[in-house]
């Protein structure tokens, strides 16, 4: 998405007010749509942004996880994933974190922490509805729409 981001804002460069409310938009979708915890707690692998990542994640596993037993063993569990040791430190562990698909990774890879990988693949297999989408691409098709309109 920055990166999209930052292509809108070079294509519109001479016109700053028009850019600014083109973004505005696509960022007022993107918070309403993207920025749950529960699609960043998904995302935990990304180490660049670990830490906002990892409270995502703690705040989502206090949420589903009431007991405090289960909570701290998981909280281990992703240590071990998050510091690369363990499992998750086999080189072809590694190697297919980009290639393989969520779900299967976490079946190939997180047998020793069985309980992060249950929690891990019940995020990541979450069935999106397309429905957001299609909001997201009327609202696209709309900006996509009047920015032709407004440089002709």
């Amino acid at each position: 998405m920055e990166h999209a981001k930052k292509t809108i804002k070079d294509s519109f460069e001479n016109n700053a007010s028009l850019c600014k409310f083109v973004i505005d938009i696509i960022e007022k979708r993107w918070d309403t749509q993207m920025g749950v915890q529960i699609h960043a707690a998904g995302l935990f692998k990304d180490y660049r942004s670990a830490c906002k990542l990892r409270e995502d994640f703690n705040d989502v596993l206090e949420k589903m996880v009431p007991d405090i037993e289960t909570r701290n063993l998981l909280s281990n569990q992703s240590d071990n994933y998050e510091h690369t040791r363990e499992n998750f430190a086999r080189q072809m562990a590694i190697d297919q974190r980009k290639t393989k698909s969520p779900l299967d990774w976490w079946s190939a890879f997180g047998g020793p922490a069985p309980d992060l990988a249950m929690i891990a693949k019940r995020i990541v297999g979450l069935c999106c509805s397309s429905l957001g989408c299609e909001r997201n691409w009327s609202t696209f098709e709309f900006v996509r729409t009047f920015i032709l309109h407004f440089r002709n």
